[in-house]
């Protein structure tokens, strides 16, 4: 009989330790309908356990709304939900998680050991009102990702009416409104040490007794933490639109291809901040300074800056940086030189979020140099020479699409006309052009996007084509549906006629002329 060898009976006991090995865990999804509750959902998800009428969660988990939920009592403590401790999607399908009643919570609390997920839903009446609470809509200590939803009318005795974050915190092409606080931060509180990233979207029409009612940082001596907003409108707020107090760290704001507009008070305060970066943004109609506060020389710069039409100064700013391309309506900006053609009504040009228009032989256009920007704010092609400010005079515009009720592995922008392609990868929405694609207007572009049914119907939407045509595809069964959008911008594969299930595999193919 053969033996042995030692390698041989080491490489058996390796081959035996990798079959025990338990795979990880496939993710649940978690539908709250009839008896699965909201609370028993998230519980559920986060002990991997049927809990009430909803079935196990397991792993990293989805929990998926029907239909509107209210919430008239707390779970526990001054929580509407359970505590979120692991990994959460909520895709919320458009409609509303709410307080109803008399009780006084906030709706969701993101643990340290939390990823929040929050896609299409409204949050709102979330009321938490006892000293030192925070976060009246949304408390985050962990991180905390919110997506094409909407955070209004929630309110906090402390920081925070809408979303208070300790930790890390994402928002993309969501709006923040109506919020309020009697301290600071009305719709957004940052807080020592966190993380907040703001990515076209808006935060308006809040409301804080004291300081920074769109967006407040404190960033007390913590290095390279910050707030970063892009794309974004920070409008209308009851006083200032972003303050950052005591942020003594070297990226503690950032705001890039951004509008600054309307609020009552200054539109950015800084207090003793180092880092505070500012390029290719517009600052109007502020009822204080447009640019208040004072940063470090070495550590603060403005590039390619509108700031007009203030209250008080266009720039009431210490130690003002001014590294080119700026221009103001007051000469208080040091090196900027005088705006003309700049539109002062905020409005709708196109886009996500609203901008101040430039026109026709303003002072502004090809002023920025070449910024590196591939759009402005509302993700319209910038030229090789940029205009200054957050808007591009006669710019191309976006050449964009989303879906909705599909988990994306991949999706594929393509120029047909000239053989160009990019690749976005785990998105639900993208911009060809802000990917990289070279597109002129006539080139015939082709968006795929192909994933699995998060939901049972599947939908998208198009931006800047025309003549639209589109190719649903069911890659189990082999049936496939093509229509013509006829003026059309969005359309629903499932109403189209294809069937499909959970596990199979999905595509649609968008093919149309760039306008």
């Amino acid at each position: 009989m053969k033996r042995s060898t030692a390698l041989e009976s080491c490489g058996l006991l390796v081959l035996a330790m990798a079959v025990v090995v338990p795979p990880p865990l496939a993710p649940a999804v978690i539908v709250v309908s009839g008896g699965c509750s909201m609370p028993d959902a998230i519980t559920a998800a986060n002990t991997d356990a049927a809990v009430g009428g909803c079935t196990a969660g397991s792993g990293a988990d989805t929990v998926r709304l029907t239909g509107n939920v209210d919430l008239t009592v707390p779970h526990s403590g001054k929580n509407g939900l359970p505590p979120v401790t692991s990994e959460i999607t909520v895709e919320g399908n458009g409609f509303t998680l709410a307080r109803t009643g008399t009780d006084e919570f906030r709706l969701f609390q993101n643990s340290g050991t939390g990823n929040l997920k929050i896609k299409n839903l409204t949050v709102t009446g979330g009321d938490i009102n006892g000293t030192s609470d925070d976060g009246g809509g949304i408390r985050n200590s962990g991180v905390l990702t919110i997506e094409g939803s909407l955070i209004t009318g929630n309110e906090s005795f402390d920081s925070g009416g809408g979303i208070f974050n300790e930790g890390t915190a994402t928002l993309i092409n969501s709006t923040i409104s109506n919020n309020t606080t009697f301290e600071d931060g009305g719709g957004i509180y940052s807080d020592f040490g966190a993380v907040t990233t703001v990515i076209d979207s808006t935060v308006t029409e809040n409301y804080s007794f004291w300081d920074g009612s769109g967006i407040f940082a404190y960033e007390g001596s913590y290095p390279d933490k910050g707030v970063t907003i892009s794309g974004s409108t920070i409008s209308n707020n009851d006083r200032s639109g972003v303050v950052v107090f005591y942020a003594f760290s070297y990226n503690a704001l950032t705001i890039s291809n951004s509008t600054v507009s309307g609020n009552a008070d200054d539109g950015m305060y800084v207090l003793g901040s180092f880092g505070v970066h500012v390029d290719n943004s517009t600052f109007a109609n502020n009822g204080g300074d447009n640019i208040g506060g004072y940063s470090d020389p070495a550590f603060n710069s403005f590039t390619n800056v509108i700031s007009a039409y203030a209250g008080g100064s266009d720039c009431d700013f210490g130690n003002f940086n001014d590294l080119g391309g700026n221009f103001d309506s007051d000469g208080s900006c040091p090196g900027a030189a005088t705006i003309t053609g700049l539109d002062p009504v905020l409005a709708d040009n196109g886009g996500p979020t609203q901008t101040h228009a430039l026109l026709a032989g303003s002072s502004a256009i090809d002023a920025g140099g070449d910024c590196g920007l591939l759009v402005d704010q509302r993700g319209f092609g910038r030229d090789a020479t940029c205009d200054s400010g957050a808007f591009e005079f006669d710019a191309a515009p976006a050449v964009a699409s989303s879906v909705g009720g599909l988990t994306p592995q991949l999706a594929r922008c393509s120029n047909a006309s000239t053989g160009g392609s990019v690749d976005i990868t785990g998105a639900t929405s993208w911009n060809c052009r802000a990917a990289g694609l070279a597109i002129s207007s006539g080139n015939r572009i082709r968006q795929t996007v192909r994933g699995r049914p998060s939901s049972t119907q599947l939908t998208g939407a198009m931006e800047g084509l025309s003549n639209g045509r589109v190719l649903c595809q069911n890659h189990l069964t082999g049936q496939s549906v093509f229509f013509a959008l006829g003026g059309a911008t969005t359309w629903n594969c499932r109403q189209q006629g294809l069937d499909f299930s959970a596990d199979n595999l999905i595509s649609w193919t968008l093919s149309g002329v760039a306008n």
